[in-house]
C-alpha cells in the first residue's frame, strides 16, 4: 500500500482501527466505503491551523492586571487591594434588606444613576467597613448618621480616616436632615458629583 493512503486497522494487521475510529474503507478500495470516498488520506504534516483568531492579551486596564487608572479622579493615590470578607458581604446584604427610613428616602434618589448619571451602591464593603452609599467610580461615600453616631464619634473618625486614605471623599448627613431637608442634601451631593459627570 502506498504511503499516505487510508487503511483500516484490520488491513494494517492491528485489531483496532487507527485513532480509535471505526470507519470502513473509502470507495475504490476493497470493501467499498460507507462515506463514499469522502475520507482521504490524513497527513499530519498538512493540517491547517484553526481559522479562529487567537485571543490577544488585553490592553492595559482591561484585565490581567497592570495598566493605569485613567478614569480614577485622584490617580496619585495608592489604594489598598483587598479581598472582601464573606461575613462582611453577608452582613451588608442583610443591611440592604433592613434599611432605615432615611436610607430608604435617599436611596430613592440615588439609585439607577438618577443623580448626574453616577452609579451609587448601597451598603458597599470597602476594606473592613460597610459604607451606607458609595460611588466607586468617582470615589465618593455618603454616610447617614443617626443618634448612635453621637456616641461613637471616635470610631467614625477612624473609619473616615481609613476611607480617605483609600482615596474616597466622605460626605456625612444626619438622618433628620435627609428626612426633612432632602433637597438640600441632594444639592450638596450633586455639587460634588458635577465635577465628574
Amino acid at each position: 500500500m502506498a504511503s499516505g493512503t487510508w487503511r483500516s486497522g484490520a488491513a494494517a494487521g492491528n485489531s483496532l482501527p487507527r485513532a480509535g475510529l471505526a470507519l470502513s474503507a473509502p470507495a475504490g478500495e476493497a470493501g467499498g466505503g460507507v462515506l463514499g470516498g469522502a475520507i482521504e488520506a490524513i497527513n499530519v504534516g498538512k493540517l491547517k491551523p484553526s481559522p479562529l483568531p487567537r485571543r490577544a492579551k488585553p490592553a492595559a486596564g482591561e484585565g490581567w492586571g497592570g495598566g493605569d487608572n485613567a478614569d480614577f479622579p485622584r490617580s496619585g493615590i495608592k489604594t489598598m487591594r483587598t479581598t472582601r470578607d464573606l461575613k462582611l458581604q453577608n452582613f451588608a446584604r442583610e443591611l440592604r434588606k433592613s434599611m432605615t427610613d432615611a436610607e430608604r428616602r435617599l436611596w430613592r434618589y440615588l439609585r439607577s444613576e438618577q443623580l448626574n448619571g453616577i452609579r451609587f451602591r448601597r451598603q458597599y464593603v470597602i476594606g473592613n467597613y460597610i459604607t451606607d452609599f458609595a460611588a466607586p467610580k468617582i470615589r465618593l461615600i455618603v454616610e447617614l448618621d443617626g443618634g448612635q453616631h453621637a456616641i461613637q464619634q471616635a470610631y467614625d473618625q477612624q473609619r473616615s480616616a481609613f476611607l480617605q486614605s483609600q482615596g474616597y471623599r466622605v460626605l456625612r448627613f444626619w438622618n433628620h436632615d435627609v428626612l426633612q431637608q432632602t433637597e438640600s442634601v441632594l444639592a450638596e451631593i450633586r455639587q460634588y458629583c458635577q465635577h465628574f459627570s
